[in-house]
């Protein structure tokens, strides 16, 4: 039995092979082919990277997934034989006849799982051998699915697999358990003991690095961490050189920031370093990346600023949940507050409530409001489920659909004047008063060398990249508006961009001669352009144009954070001063893209939409379903 083994890219075209494997399906190949010790490796940084609780859907039929998505899951049924959770990533055909889809057990991300769905049947599970170049698309993909998550970027920095992924250095050391049951990196000698592991850094990134050492004898030397490489800031060695109080453990902290120019790993030493001749022990050594965490710009300058340092930590990192960064935070808010000088800021009642409805409520108002603008539209392969684009079951959409809400958003100047801001910087007030500088997600080089961004807005879900914009052409000076949907997943994130450079190419190229073929159909899975007209274009929202170029523009795909297009519109409809202010709650913080924002922070609607368009904050488009559902709900005067 031979199979058509479908490949990594989610091409739409592997629809034709999972077809002619359908009847296939009746048994798994006998040969089991030996990984590469570069695919061993993966599986061991996966392991030690990737969070174990999954953030998606719990109890859930797979059965039930046909629709072109990535999903975290984690019980329920149909799952493949054995397994109970994991990442699900699901394409579909336009009618929804064929579904194919890809399971992966991260505990095992050796070996993936593939089913495909034909009229109204499943087939079986067949289990699949994934190549290393699969594994490091799918560390990328669980990365950008768990930025609620600080992740501990030392493999086995707590020492529960003893010495696993660490090389010795110099002397002895040994692997220890204390009274509260945690491992130790233990050494007594008169000369140096130490282990060393390679960690890879970012330029211009600020890290914490924290852990506890103990040490009961001491001569000579540093019982602790030492980083090599150059740094701007921070001390590079950090531990005891002194007897530890009480011989017990003490808490090490740092907040180290990497140069401008820094390439590559830094090679960390772990032990007694420095000719030391001491006795001492080293536990729950981690270190988290701060600039991916807070946002550039807005890292903590100072250990004390680190607000999820008491929070409940594990080997492999910090669960960032709202509920306890704002436990933790609670004291220290409330603190600020009294010792500010600053008058207290007079507000209104969020969003002038006058009918009580709850912040649910207000929300599915919103996306109710929503689905009613798309269908006015007439996007008629369009159903939202939330503001933000963030992955759920069922909130699809197409490129000409997309293309047409792109259209209807050149009516509303305030939007036109807002999405195409390079940079913009929000004021907020508040206990954590500051500012924060923000940037735009739509920019790239490639693109920008031939067109002008007028404006935009990206879309990302793991690895489906999506894109609407606002472009004109440098020489023609045609103005188009272009989107791209499930790009390239091999050329990365930026592709998305140069999709839409070539696309918008070929539509210059119908302009010329409307029976125009071209012979490189760039790699998007969807994808529609129009050249917008010089009238107003609202008189084309009731007779609508066709396509000026697209590739399987009715196809469903999730939107993504293209999303928040949609968003911005009926904010800007029914809020008549960009200037009113919010605060925000805890049920409005959102995990994911832009800057991280806190329960308290005040911002007003102009910040809102910039925060939107520019960094694509999800906090800000879910606290929009909730004010801006409150405001339609007094205005029509029922829920």
């Amino acid at each position: 039995m031979e199979m058509q083994i479908i490949g990594p890219q989610w091409d739409r075209k592997n629809l034709d092979r999972i077809n002619e494997n359908f009847k296939l399906f009746n048994g798994i190949p006998d040969d089991v082919k030996k990984m590469s010790a570069s695919v061993e490796n993966s599986i061991k940084e996966i392991k030690d990277s990737v969070n174990s609780r999954f953030i998606g859907l719990n109890n859930v039929d797979l059965d039930e997934y046909k629709t072109g998505g990535l999903f975290f899951v984690a019980g329920g049924t149909n799952y493949p034989t054995t397994k109970t959770s994991g990442m699900l990533q699901v394409v579909s055909s336009n009618s929804g006849i064929y579904v194919h889809q890809e399971f992966l057990d991260l505990n095992n991300p050796a070996q993936k799982y593939v089913r495909a769905f034909k009229v109204d049947k499943w087939s079986d599970w067949i289990e699949l051998t994934v190549t290393a170049e699969e594994l490091e698309k799918i560390k990328e993909t669980i990365k950008n699915n768990t930025e609620d998550f600080a992740i501990n970027l030392f493999s086995n920095g707590w020492f529960n697999n003893n010495l696993a992924f660490w090389s010795n250095n110099a002397g002895t050391v040994t692997i220890t358990k204390d009274s509260d049951g945690f491992n130790n990196l233990t050494m007594d000698s008169q000369t140096s003991a130490q282990v060393n592991q390679k960690v890879k850094l970012k330029a211009s990134h600020a890290y914490f690095v924290t852990f506890d050492v103990a040490v009961s004898r001491y001569v000579k030397g540093l019982c602790g961490v030492q980083f090599n490489g150059n740094f701007k800031s921070g001390n590079q060695n950090l531990g005891l050189t002194r007897v530890s109080d009480k011989n017990d453990f003490e808490n090490i902290s740092e907040i180290l920031v990497t140069s401008d120019t820094f390439v590559g790993d830094s090679i960390v030493y772990v032990g007694s370093i420095s000719s030391a001749n001491l006795a001492g022990k080293i536990r729950k050594l981690s270190i988290y990346d701060l600039t991916d965490i807070y946002g550039k710009g807005n890292e903590p300058k100072t250990v004390k600023e680190v607000d999820f340092k008491n929070l409940e930590a594990s080997e492999k990192g910090i669960e960032l949940t709202l509920a306890k960064t704002y436990a933790a935070l609670s004291s220290q808010i409330s603190k600020m507050s009294k010792e500010s000088s600053t008058p207290p800021i007079i507000l209104p009642d969020d969003s002038g409530q006058k009918i009580q409805a709850s912040d649910d409520e207000c929300s599915a108002v919103f996306v109710s409001e929503m689905n009613k603008k798309a269908s006015y539209l007439g996007m008629s392969k369009t159903t939202f489920k939330n503001s933000t684009g963030l992955a759920i079951s069922g909130q699809v959409s197409c490129s000409r659909d997309f293309l047409l809400l792109t259209m209807h958003a050149l009516a509303y100047q305030d939007l036109l004047k807002y999405w195409g801001r390079k940079q913009y910087t929000v004021n907020v007030k508040g206990p954590k008063a500051r500012s924060v500088a923000i940037d735009a997600t739509v920019h790239h080089d490639g693109l920008e060398a031939e067109y002008d961004i007028l404006g935009g807005k990206s879309g990302t879900l793991g690895s489906l990249f999506n894109a609407t914009t606002l472009i004109q052409a440098k020489d023609t000076k045609d103005i188009f508006a272009c989107v791209v949907m499930g790009t390239d997943v091999d050329a990365g994130s930026s592709e998305r961009y140069e999709a839409v450079r070539q696309v918008a190419n070929i539509a210059k190229e119908k302009l010329k001669n409307s029976s125009y073929t071209p012979s490189n159909v760039p790699k998007v899975s969807a994808s529609s352009i129009m050249k917008v007209p010089l009238h107003n274009p609202t008189y084309f929202t009731n007779i609508q144009s066709e396509s000026l170029y697209s590739i399987n523009e009715n196809d469903s795909i999730m939107p993504a954070s293209m999303t928040k297009v949609m968003t911005a519109i009926l904010m800007l409809e029914n809020v008549s001063n960009l200037n009113e202010s919010i605060v925000l709650k805890a049920s409005d913080i959102k995990s994911g893209s832009g800057p991280v924002m806190y329960e308290g922070d005040v911002i007003n609607y102009l910040d809102a939409i910039h925060l939107m368009m520019l960094p694509s904050s999800n906090t800000a488009a879910h606290t929009m379903s909730r004010v801006v559902g409150q405001k339609i709900i007094n205005a029509r005067g029922y829920i």
